[in-house]
């Protein structure tokens, strides 16, 4: 078969592809559409740079430990941006931290929390819960990361609510926002859980409550519809007069020793008994784990 015009062969090469240009970067040999920075040891792409910003480690030319972007010296290992001779000051400009700067001359996590705080300080319910919301938020190990999880349209609903008083800072109110943002919601309890700002919880245990409570939400009795009394004294319900009942068929009568044992009165008239099911699963869970989960499935699936 000949091949549809238009295609070209598949990119093996995973992530994304470089682009190229006349540039040439100093450090990797490479072709560059736009070199990133202009250092002493010539033009640095944007990879190269990323890499030399985020190195840290001790200066074999003044012995510091501190950000190393320089190139390797004759002594072994990167240097300080001082001591390689970049003019360039890697501080940020409010907490000093030598990192690649984000946003102004400010780090990222500086950038974080200046968003953070026009989102959940400005008119905050809870000023103290929100501020260790904050804490917690800012302190992960790369702070670019919650930059982009906040982005996303559910993120910012959730930590809306939450900042209006709407949400509890609970597990109770965070399963609330499941259905609408569960990634986001599972992201947002593990951080807590973290810095300790809500207590730990079984994971498992808790999605196996919520199938149960799905499972079982149709087995529940129903309440009998609204009745009326007539003039004469006799009871109708809102679906009209009861028909008189009929006679029953004779039952057969067998032997006592193959009589099924009668329901407890606890049992009696539960259809699917939920109660029992529920007992018998959370009994069954904590010692035997999954096991005991499909013993109370099989359970009450024959029931």
């Amino acid at each position: 078969t000949t091949e549809p015009s238009g295609l070209s062969p598949r990119n093996t090469t995973r992530g994304r592809p470089r682009t190229t240009g006349t540039d040439v970067c100093a450090r990797c040999s490479r072709n560059a559409g736009k070199a990133r920075v202009r250092w002493p040891e010539g033009k640095v792409c944007g990879p190269c740079f990323t890499v030399a910003t985020r190195t840290y480690g001790s200066c074999p030319g003044c012995n510091q430990h501190r950000l190393l972007p320089g190139p390797p010296s004759d002594r072994g290992g990167p240097r300080c941006a001082e001591c390689a001779g970049i003019p360039h000051d890697f501080r940020c400009t409010r907490c000093r931290t030598e990192t690649e700067s984000y946003r102004r001359g400010t780090c990222a996590r500086c950038a974080l929390r200046d968003d953070l705080t026009v989102m959940l300080l400005a008119l905050p319910a809870d000023p103290a819960a929100m501020g260790r919301l904050v804490d917690a938020l800012c302190q992960a190990e790369r702070p670019e990361s919650i930059i982009t999880w906040k982005r996303s349209p559910k993120v910012q609903a959730l930590l809306a609510s939450l900042s209006a008083g709407s949400t509890p800072l609970t597990h109770e109110g965070l399963d609330q926002h499941i259905e609408t943002a569960g990634r986001a919601v599972d992201h947002l309890r593990a951080i807590l859980v973290h810095h300790g700002l809500l207590p730990y919880r079984d994971p498992y245990l808790a999605r196996f409550e919520t199938w149960v409570e799905d499972k079982l939400h149709p087995c529940r009795p129903r309440s009998p519809g609204p009745s009326s009394t007539s003039p004469n004294g006799t009871t109708s319900s809102a679906s009209g007069p009861r028909s008189p009942p009929t006679a029953r068929p004779a039952a057969r009568s067998t032997p006592p020793s193959r009589r099924s044992p009668r329901p407890s009165s606890s049992s009696a008239g539960s259809g699917c008994y939920p109660s029992r099911f529920l007992t018998m699963g959370a009994s069954l869970w904590m010692p035997m784990g999954l096991a005991g989960l499909v013993v109370a499935v099989t359970w009450w699936s024959a029931c």
